[in-house]
């Protein structure tokens, strides 16, 4: 066994939940990751519980998960059984090129996680290396500051805060060695364009509020507005706010910005949709900021703000996207 080991770790293309860091972090090590992500993470989806109470419209983009990326390889222990020998195992996993996700462990011991010293919290998080000098993990992971980065925290504390949860709160959490396999991924604009037709051909018709499954497609943008309107409205609780869905909306923009980029490469399409797509990135990060000011502090003028500038932003994207599809159409794809 090495007495340090470092695998690379770069914030990923999504990072907005730690299992999507988990997953990101780890592809990157294949070359052609991204055509992955361009040919699975095209769609956007939320629940409906805020319109009953809940503070958060759980907006996500599937497929940005651990176990929905078949390239992945990955291999879990239950903590409770190898919790005397959990050290070496970790190590073990890092040594041989493996990541190491882990789940169930207490942010109140870990020194640089998000809610250290202030809340006992059952988290999960991604440990990138080791180094028995001065017996210390590399995690990434959200800190103190709510920032995603890569520091280096005590084996011991992570020790502690695995004990805690198991002793305390009877939660067994796991370690999973993540790896992406040697495999060339290459891009798959026939899935890609029956992706983007999909995610355009939904709105409140197709996903009515009285329909039971969580809405998928453009028509997301329409429930994160109801969603502005109930906090303007007071009937979610301001200081519940859900601050992270306008950085998963930047995501989720950011990547299909690279996706139009990559099939208008591919196809010898020049970079208009691109060009013309940046203005809906860049709308998507001025939202982030906007949004980030009123979770700092609250001033509901900046909802309205939001609310209609998102659906600016929803008006153009269909417009842009609409329009790749009809020039994949146009290449016999």
């Amino acid at each position: 066994m090495s007495t340090a080991v470092f695998l690379p770790a770069q914030v990923p293309l999504f990072s907005t939940y730690h299992y999507q860091v988990i997953g990101g972090v780890a592809a990157a090590v294949n070359p052609t990751y991204l055509n992955w992500y361009y040919n699975n993470c095209i769609q956007l989806q939320c629940g409906k519980v805020f319109l009953r109470g809940c503070p958060t419209p759980y907006l996500n983009v599937p497929m940005t998960e651990v176990p929905d990326s078949a390239f992945l390889e990955r291999f879990s222990y239950n903590l409770l059984f190898v919790r005397e020998d959990v050290h070496r195992l970790i190590k073990r996993m890092l040594d041989k090129g493996f990541y190491v996700a882990f789940r169930g462990i207490d942010d109140y011991y870990i020194p640089g996680k998000s809610w250290y010293g202030k809340r006992h919290y059952d988290h999960d998080g991604l440990i990138c290396g080791y180094d028995d000098e001065d017996s210390t993990y590399a995690m990434m992971a959200y800190d103190e500051k709510w920032t995603l980065r890569l520091f280096h925290t005590p084996q011991s504390a992570f020790e502690a805060g695995m004990e805690s949860m198991i002793q305390n709160y009877y939660i067994m959490g796991e370690v999973t060695a993540v790896k992406a396999r040697d495999v060339s991924i290459r891009l798959d604009i026939p899935g890609i364009k029956a992706g983007l037709i999909e995610y355009l051909g939904t709105s409140l018709v197709t996903d009515p509020i009285e329909k039971k499954t969580a809405p998928m497609g453009t028509v997301v943008h329409t429930y994160l507005c109801m969603y502005l309107d109930l906090l303007y409205a007071g009937e979610i609780p301001y200081e519940k706010t859900d601050y992270r869905i306008m950085r998963l909306l930047w995501e989720h923009k950011n990547c299909m910005h690279m996706r139009i980029a990559a099939v208008e490469d591919t196809l010898g399409l020049g970079n208009t949709l691109r060009s013309a797509y940046s203005e809906v990135t860049d709308s998507a990060g001025l939202l982030r900021t906007i949004y980030g000011k009123y979770c700092m502090r609250r001033k509901d003028n900046l909802l309205l703000s939001v609310k209609i500038q998102l659906q600016e932003l929803q008006r153009r994207e269909t417009e842009i996207l609409t329009y790749l599809i009809e020039k994949i159409d146009k290449e016999g794809i």
